[in-house]
């Protein structure tokens, strides 16, 4: 039997509508949870990376990616000190599917299907983007299925992970070299996906999505993260000198951009995760 509670959702102790928003979308479906408040870039938040994992202090990420990273290790650390074989981690911009109150209320699906001793990773979102999976033999759950991730995805704003896996991340984190640690879920849902150690399962159709994928432009929770990930990106592209010659090119290329585009929006949405 799993012991309770083992819903979090990690959200800045000052983040009013967030919270506000979260306490809707779990309260009107009576599925039980905590709050963990978010780390914040702040000496404590130095101290606590200098003891746990010290390359990350010379990642090229910024502060609040780094808050972050420590936010959800935090919750690993807490899984792995406790009597509960899992946990359910959640961001605070998240709205949950049909029939979530049935499937975050008990745990017991978990143990029909799975073994404790699995080093078991479930991600429950979509982040609407191109995925190649393929199936596993794992019993559906609530007309859900469990397939298994083949290219990266990206977000952490839903899974469920097991005790074991949580003891084996805190010292696979450990063992990287801290200029080249990434974004937490790069490794997550990209680099650990084919990790033997692992089994990183995709619930289909995704039972949560971050409020931003869902309303796009009509967004009320904007993710400052998302923005600070891609100035980033943006920062560290070489910028090249781009002369006449390369201003026609792209002018006479461009119905072939615009064809490419469209097949690609075509593929996206032939293989993204759905929502429900």
């Amino acid at each position: 039997m799993i012991l309770m509670n083992i819903n979090f959702v990690i959200s800045l102790v000052n983040a009013n509508v967030r919270r506000s928003h979260i306490n809707n979308e779990f309260s009107k479906r009576n599925i039980p949870f905590q709050f963990f408040d978010a780390l914040q870039p702040s000496v404590l938040l130095e101290q606590y990376i200098a003891t746990t994992l010290p390359g990350l202090k010379v990642a090229n990420l910024s502060e609040g990616e780094k808050a972050c990273f420590m936010s959800h290790m935090a919750l690993w650390e807490k899984l792995a000190n406790s009597k509960n074989n899992y946990m359910a981690i959640f961001e605070d911009d998240v709205i949950l599917g049909k029939n979530a109150d049935k499937l975050f209320s008990s745990y017991d699906w978990l143990e029909e299907r799975f073994a404790l001793n699995d080093n078991l990773i479930i991600r429950l979102e979509t982040s609407c983007i191109a995925v190649k999976r393929v199936g596993s033999e794992v019993e559906n759950v609530l007309e859900r299925k469990f397939s298994l991730l083949d290219s990266e995805e990206f977000g952490m704003a839903g899974y469920i992970l097991s005790r074991k896996a949580a003891v084996f991340l805190l010292d696979y984190f450990k063992s990287l070299d801290g200029k080249s640690i990434k974004a937490i879920d790069k490794y997550l849902f990209g680099d650990l996906i084919r990790n033997n150690n692992l089994h990183i399962y995709q619930l289909e159709p995704a039972i949560c999505i971050q409020e931003d994928k869902l309303n796009k432009k009509k967004s009320t929770l904007i993710s400052q993260l998302e923005y600070d990930r891609r100035r980033i990106e943006n920062n560290n592209k070489k910028q090249e000198n781009k002369g006449i010659i390369y201003m026609i090119y792209k002018l006479l290329t461009k119905w072939k951009r615009m064809k490419e585009k469209k097949r690609s929006e075509q593929e996206r949405l032939n293989n993204m995760i759905k929502f429900e």
